[in-house]
């Protein structure tokens, strides 16, 4: 499980190194971010993990409300991989809890699709909401081929 979740953490914190230039500044997207980078990086000192040079390109500007929408949703996903974390015996990765166990802000998803509802379907604003959220997922995208690529070269054995 170890280098599984070592790659995890570090797909998720070359995105969120990313989305965190993406983030206007003292937003609950801004600290959430704020929050969840330390604890990838703690996360990934505790694992003995590299922290990969990863830098991902920012995806650009993009709508307070597509960001929310991808972290908290990732917040949700979290808890569910926080189950299967819990019943780890291996004591590294036991260690390493920051990521899992951080806290969620209280009533911050309700609040997302409360804002996601208010939004008409038809709208110029749907489309750009829908725009840029695949413009977040497409960063995972690339973030996950590119930790494979850098694994891969890591791997080869030396000229």
């Amino acid at each position: 499980m170890r280098p599984d979740l070592s790659r995890f953490l570090q797909i998720h914190l070359a995105c969120f190194d990313a989305m965190q230039t993406c983030a206007e500044r003292g937003t609950s997207a801004d600290r959430l971010l704020a929050r969840t980078r330390r604890a990838l990086r703690a996360d990934l000192a505790v694992l003995g993990a590299a922290r990969s040079h990863l830098c991902l390109p920012p995806p650009g500007p993009l709508g307070p409300l597509a960001l929310d929408y991808v972290l908290e949703g990732s917040r949700m996903g979290t808890r569910l991989l926080a189950r299967r974390w819990a019943e780890t015996r291996d004591p590294a990765v036991a260690r390493a809890r920051n990521y899992f166990t951080a806290p969620s802000e209280s009533g911050r998803w309700r609040t997302v699709c409360a804002a996601l509802s208010a939004v008409p379907v038809d709208s110029a604003e749907a489309e750009t909401l829908v725009h840029d959220t695949k413009r977040l997922f497409d960063l995972f995208h690339r973030a996950v081929k590119a930790i494979d690529a850098q694994a891969t070269r890591e791997a080869a054995p030396a000229p």
